[in-house]
């Protein structure tokens, strides 16, 4: 299946499963969940923290999504968000996260396959998955694994900011 179509099956899924029950998981995390072996609650609460677009009434990932060295920007294609990505790249600036998941370029380069393929909405949250699902294997606790997500540094401002984190992803993990 091509990555226009798996974006776009993703969207649908996305956009089917909210309007249809409101804080209801969208079938394409409960997959990616199952996948990466992440509780469907705590993938999709991960990526509403990272990439929450919409108001009050239908809050989703959005899945074309860049932080820029702390500046969010969101785009209405994969296309526009990827042209966007290399010309960040091109100018020397490493510091963006990407996608619904904002899979940092800069501290998971090793693990992203190329800069296109991190803009495809599927292979971002899989990573995200994936991500996750080490950090539980490492720390043995899903609360732990997500503020590790955030930041996996012991310094204690890094772990305070784990922690802040981690409260604002159990606050959205509450609501669903």
């Amino acid at each position: 299946m091509g990555s226009a179509i798996k974006a776009t099956v993703f969207l649908m899924l996305l956009g089917k499963s909210l309007a249809s029950a409101g804080a209801v998981i969208p079938d394409s995390f409960i997959a990616i969940a199952q996948y990466t072996g992440v509780p469907p609650k705590i993938l999709y609460a991960v990526a509403l923290r990272e990439s929450q677009r919409g108001g009050l009434e239908s809050p989703a990932p959005w899945p074309w999504t860049l932080n820029i060295s702390g500046a969010p920007h969101y785009f209405n294609n994969r296309a526009d968000m990827y042209k966007a990505l290399m010309d960040a790249l091109k100018d020397g600036i490493t510091n963006v996260d990407i996608g619904p998941m904002q899979t940092n370029w800069f501290w998971k380069f090793e693990q992203i396959a190329s800069p296109w393929i991190i803009t495809d909405p599927t292979y971002n949250t899989k990573l995200g998955g994936q991500i996750l699902a080490e950090h539980f294997r490492l720390h043995g606790d899903w609360w732990v694994a997500v503020g590790k997500y955030h930041r996996e540094s012991e310094k204690p401002v890094h772990k305070l900011a784990a922690q802040k984190y981690l409260d604002g992803v159990k606050k959205i993990w509450s609501t669903l």
